[in-house]
């Protein structure tokens, strides 16, 4: 699969991929909206992180590393943004890393929205995958660390907004995060061509 073909969030975990779709009523995974997960360490600011996603544990094969959820955040208001941040439980995370560690008004466009819009996301394929064919759908292909997860979230353009404006979603900029289910790290950043 190539990067341009993932319209949705995708994910590798323990060699297999996940491949995930809007859901038509409420389910355990979802796209945006609130959350009610607090950081604690490295203070970031005016604009908060904001929510991308949450994903079930069972539906990214998680649950087993005691994930009962996956929650999901990145600095889409810092331009740039690359993050990491510790999950120390289900409502409170460490953030241990923030680059720029200002947001800006006008990033990643003028008015840019305090929530992304709630919509339910159900898994609609999990498929055996090698962490190399699992790279194909990034757009900078990397090594995939095995032990870990990797989620990619591609812009979208069935919620009603931009997630990086015109050029951005243009150019196909891809969130990628990477999950240590051992030391429940997460580290993010973005890619585009």
């Amino acid at each position: 699969m190539l990067p341009h073909e993932i319209t949705h969030p995708a994910a590798y975990y323990a060699g297999n991929a996940y491949f995930y779709e809007w859901g038509a009523a409420h389910s355990p995974s979802r796209f945006g909206g609130p959350s009610n997960v607090k950081f604690n360490g490295l203070k970031c600011g005016p604009r908060a992180l904001h929510h991308v996603l949450t994903l079930n544990g069972q539906h990214i094969g998680l649950d087993e590393e005691n994930f009962s959820e996956l929650p999901l955040f990145y600095g889409l208001c810092y331009d740039g943004c690359i993050m990491a941040y510790q999950v120390e439980s289900p409502s409170s995370s460490r953030l241990v890393e923030l680059q720029p560690g200002e947001s800006a008004s006008d990033w990643p466009y003028e008015h840019y929205p305090q929530l992304l819009p709630y919509t339910p996301l159900r898994l609609s394929k999990r498929t055996p995958c090698s962490p190399e064919q699992f790279s194909a759908c990034l757009l900078h292909p990397t090594q995939i660390n095995p032990q870990e997860a990797t989620i990619v979230v591609p812009p979208v353009f069935d919620l009603g907004i931009s997630l990086w404006g015109p050029a951005g979603d243009a150019e196909g900029v891809q969130i990628i995060f990477r999950i240590d289910p051992a030391s429940r790290m997460i580290r993010v950043h973005n890619a585009c061509a």
